[in-house]
């Protein structure tokens, strides 16, 4: 299970691949993110990501991930993200994104991250529930331009359903 905090990790993740498509690190960035969201066995861990990106080597020497060795320590209960949906959507977002970094089109990755960038915030900020506006401006316009199959299989069967309001 993430903390609600953990989402702003992924934001920052997003963003490093967005302004650096062609980092060498991209595809263990993204690896490690995505053996944290297919972790179900680590519950209540704190600094999930943080702790897994450490374990990257000459990812210290990014300034963008200054963040990640540096834990972060809560003297209050934290929300957490229990939504299994929103986890799904996260874990097929991410497994598409470490899919179009291995192929190398840089176009395509500038795409994907400007598509994604937003995603972690808009779910803090709608209480864990995906926004309309996520599918039908972001994702519609990747899909228009990339993929046009991108998350169909959860935008078709839910998007007017309560997880999006």
């Amino acid at each position: 299970m993430l903390y609600i905090y953990d989402l702003y990790e992924l934001h920052e993740i997003i963003l490093f691949i967005r302004s650096f498509p062609e980092h060498k690190l991209n595809e263990l960035i993204l690896s490690k993110t995505l053996d944290v969201l297919n972790d179900t066995n680590s519950n209540y861990d704190k600094n999930r990501f943080r702790v897994a990106l450490r374990s990257i080597d000459g990812l210290d020497k990014e300034d963008s991930f200054k963040f990640a060795f540096v834990d972060n320590f809560y003297v209050y209960f934290h929300p957490t993200l229990k939504n299994g949906y929103v986890y799904s959507v996260l874990i097929e977002c991410f497994n598409a994104f470490l899919k179009v970094v291995k192929e190398g089109n840089v176009a395509q990755i500038d795409a994907l991250a400007d598509c994604l960038h937003n995603l972690p915030i808009y779910i803090v900020k709608n209480n864990t529930k995906l926004p309309k506006r996520f599918w039908i401006i972001e994702v519609c316009e990747y899909r228009n331009k990339w993929d046009k199959d991108f998350l169909c299989a959860f935008s078709k069967k839910t998007l007017f359903s309560k997880w999006f309001f």
